[in-house]
Protein backbone atom coordinates (compact mmCIF):
# COMPACT_ATOMS: atom_id res chain seq x y z
CA UNK A 1 0.00 0.00 0.00
CA UNK A 2 3.04 2.41 0.77
CA UNK A 3 4.56 1.37 -2.67
CA UNK A 4 1.45 2.73 -4.58
CA UNK A 5 1.41 5.94 -2.39
CA UNK A 6 5.01 6.88 -3.45
CA UNK A 7 4.12 6.09 -6.90
CA UNK A 8 1.02 8.52 -6.63
CA UNK A 9 3.13 10.69 -5.25
CA UNK A 10 6.11 10.81 -7.42
CA UNK A 11 3.50 10.82 -10.78
CA UNK A 12 2.02 14.00 -8.82
CA UNK A 13 5.10 15.99 -8.02
CA UNK A 14 6.07 14.67 -12.32
CA UNK A 15 3.20 16.43 -13.27
CA UNK A 16 2.87 19.70 -11.36
CA UNK A 17 7.35 20.10 -13.20
CA UNK A 18 5.58 19.53 -16.11
CA UNK A 19 2.84 22.12 -15.79
CA UNK A 20 5.66 24.15 -14.02
CA UNK A 21 7.45 24.34 -17.11
CA UNK A 22 4.56 24.32 -19.63
CA UNK A 23 4.05 27.48 -17.55
CA UNK A 24 7.30 29.11 -17.33
CA UNK A 25 8.16 28.96 -21.32
CA UNK A 26 9.93 32.48 -21.58
CA UNK A 27 13.54 31.96 -22.95
CA UNK A 28 16.17 32.60 -19.84
CA UNK A 29 19.95 32.96 -21.04
CA UNK A 30 22.39 31.55 -18.44
CA UNK A 31 25.64 33.04 -18.85
CA UNK A 32 28.93 30.95 -17.97
CA UNK A 33 32.06 32.46 -18.34
CA UNK A 34 33.03 30.04 -21.19
CA UNK A 35 29.48 30.59 -23.02
CA UNK A 36 25.78 31.01 -23.13
CA UNK A 37 22.66 28.74 -22.48
CA UNK A 38 19.20 29.46 -23.28
CA UNK A 39 16.69 27.32 -22.80
CA UNK A 40 13.15 27.68 -21.04
CA UNK A 41 12.74 29.37 -17.84
CA UNK A 42 10.86 26.37 -16.11
CA UNK A 43 13.70 23.93 -17.74
CA UNK A 44 16.43 25.83 -16.01
CA UNK A 45 14.68 26.23 -12.57
CA UNK A 46 13.60 22.03 -12.41
CA UNK A 47 17.57 21.46 -13.57
CA UNK A 48 18.33 23.68 -10.56
CA UNK A 49 16.54 22.29 -8.45
CA UNK A 50 17.09 18.39 -9.72
CA UNK A 51 20.81 19.08 -8.83
CA UNK A 52 20.22 20.83 -5.48
CA UNK A 53 18.85 17.50 -4.48
CA UNK A 54 21.81 15.96 -5.88
CA UNK A 55 24.37 17.66 -4.18
CA UNK A 56 22.57 18.08 -1.05
CA UNK A 57 22.03 13.97 -0.94
CA UNK A 58 25.72 13.54 -1.89
CA UNK A 59 26.72 16.14 1.09
CA UNK A 60 24.14 14.10 3.27
CA UNK A 61 25.45 10.78 2.10
CA UNK A 62 29.43 11.58 2.59
CA UNK A 63 28.60 13.50 5.99
CA UNK A 64 26.03 11.30 7.87
CA UNK A 65 25.12 8.22 6.22
CA UNK A 66 28.71 6.79 5.48
CA UNK A 67 30.07 7.48 9.19
CA UNK A 68 27.12 5.92 10.90
CA UNK A 69 27.79 2.54 8.31
CA UNK A 70 31.33 2.41 9.34
CA UNK A 71 29.93 2.86 13.32
CA UNK A 72 27.07 0.35 12.87
CA UNK A 73 30.21 -2.19 11.02
CA UNK A 74 32.46 -1.45 13.97
CA UNK A 75 29.83 -2.68 16.31
CA UNK A 76 28.97 -5.63 14.94
CA UNK A 77 32.62 -6.69 14.96
CA UNK A 78 32.46 -5.75 18.68
CA UNK A 79 29.42 -7.73 19.30
CA UNK A 80 30.52 -10.71 17.78
CA UNK A 81 33.81 -11.01 19.25
CA UNK A 82 31.86 -10.34 22.73
CA UNK A 83 29.69 -13.37 21.53
CA UNK A 84 32.64 -16.03 20.72
CA UNK A 85 34.04 -16.60 24.15
CA UNK A 86 30.55 -16.73 25.25
CA UNK A 87 29.79 -19.36 23.03
CA UNK A 88 32.72 -21.51 23.65
CA UNK A 89 32.14 -21.70 27.42
CA UNK A 90 28.65 -22.55 26.80
CA UNK A 91 30.24 -25.46 24.69
CA UNK A 92 32.54 -26.94 27.17
CA UNK A 93 29.25 -26.72 29.97
CA UNK A 94 27.40 -29.07 27.82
Amino acid sequence: MLRWLWIVIGALVALAGIVFSAINGAPATLDFYFGTLSLPLGIIVLSSLFIGFLLAGTVLWGGVIVPLRLRLASLRRQAQRAEAPAAAAAGKRD
